[in-house]
């Protein structure tokens, strides 16, 4: 896995970076079963065909794989918004 800014052309149109091809991405997204995650993204070892954000797959939570990680985010303060 490596920094999102290791990729600075690897941008959504909402200016996210990352977002796919590092690795499947776990999300919180649940389908009933405890044992399974929902993942996102794709990752270094799929087909390019794969490699997109609209990407889904299953992933076993009992499981191991260096493809499937999940993303660390941290809140901006928005510095206009906080200026009396």
């Amino acid at each position: 896995m490596t920094p999102a800014s290791d990729r600075p052309g690897n941008l959504s149109p909402a200016g996210i970076a990352d977002m796919v091809g590092n690795c499947w991405e776990w999300t919180s997204t649940s389908l009933g079963d405890p044992g399974e995650a929902v993942i996102c993204g794709g990752s270094y070892d799929n087909p390019m065909r794969a490699v997109q954000a609209s990407s889904k797959g299953i992933y076993r939570k009992r499981g191991g794989s260096n493809a499937v990680g999940f993303r660390c985010v941290e809140d901006v303060m928005d510095t206009e918004e906080t200026t009396v």
